[in-house]
């Protein structure tokens, strides 16, 4: 039996300049617990370098053997030493307050075939440099910098659990027996975007339930996210993967384009970089926020149709 309580798994392209930081920080809160952290690189051109840990001595880092979010997670997986898997992504900075209390509610979960996760939101500084321009304000406005956005405000409840539609890897805890029940997530699925809803599916298919604990909040340090063509860029592969997703049997992942829209979206590629240009050169300019907002929904219809597109 493995001294190990659990195995942390944090897949990593190295690109997040604040991952060494969150490391620091997951290791100081490490320190009373029989964990391994395992670090997969899935950027071989960039090597992970890790920082002076203050004599944390169990952890590892090893390169990815294919490409792509779901084959680096399921890599770690095959070598974690523990039973209990908690699934890290590398911009996620662990908040020390309530962490043990949320711990051991969701490792006893998985007893119950539950899954339940923590909430997250945007940390203040980011928030801050997010108030600063017209794409960071809309970032905040339609709720991409705290969970509550993504799933909805008004269904989302505080200081409390409630049952969830599925799960994201963001911080996933879950046994290591049913995640090889169901053959981890699914490695054709070529970039981060709907690996976590066929990994949902597929855990719902075994009655598996989940749940957010919102008495319990991390800080997403999406750093990178909050630069427009990073962001169109993720929203491109999100299209790209729902596709793929649909392709492999996942009728859910389906996204309709009428003849209309078709036209309409295919015309607005014409003018993709200089409506890019243009989002960039009004930026600064609060009176222009409802344009610029504007434009920036067209901007992810189009890459997400894009994105869907590019495979047939």
């Amino acid at each position: 039996m493995s001294t190990i309580d659990f195995s942390i798994i944090i897949p990593t392209i190295n690109s997040n300049p604040n991952f060494t930081r969150n490391l620091v920080q997951l290791v100081k809160i490490l320190k009373s617990y029989k964990a391994e952290i395992i670090i997969v690189n899935d950027n071989i051109d960039n090597p992970c370098v890790l920082p002076t840990l203050d004599k944390f001595k169990n952890i590892t880092t090893t390169h990815n053997p294919f490409k792509g979010a779901a084959s680096a997670r399921n890599h770690g997986a095959k070598i974690a030493s523990s039973e209990i898997l908690i699934f890290i992504d590398d911009d996620i900075f662990i908040n020390q307050t309530g962490f043990n209390d949320y711990l051991q509610k969701s490792i006893s979960a998985l007893k119950n075939n539950c899954i339940i996760q923590p909430n997250w939101t945007y940390p203040r500084y980011l928030l801050n440099k997010c108030e600063k321009s017209n794409f960071g304000k809309f970032l905040i406005k339609y709720g991409y910098t705290s969970l509550a956005g993504y799933i909805n405000d008004k269904i989302f409840k505080k200081s409390e659990l409630f049952e969830n539609s599925g799960l994201a890897s963001y911080f996933l805890i879950i046994n290591k027996d049913l995640f090889t029940k169901i053959n981890g997530y699914n490695e054709k699925i070529p970039f981060a975007g709907a690996e976590d809803n066929v990994l949902t599916d597929e855990l719902k298919k075994v009655n598996v339930k989940f749940y957010i604990d919102t008495t319990y909040t991390l800080f997403h340090d999406e750093i990178n996210k909050i630069n427009l063509n990073n962001w169109l860029k993720g929203l491109y592969n999100r299209g790209l993967t729902k596709k793929v997703a649909h392709q492999l049997g996942y009728k859910n992942m389906y996204l309709k384009y009428p003849l209309l829209k078709k036209v309409i979206l295919s015309m607005l590629n014409l003018f993709k970089i200089a409506l890019v240009n243009f989002v960039k050169a009004i930026d600064k300019s609060s009176k222009l926020e409802f344009i610029s907002h504007s434009a920036i929904k067209a901007l992810i219809a189009l890459n997400i149709y894009k994105g869907y597109t590019s495979i047939k």
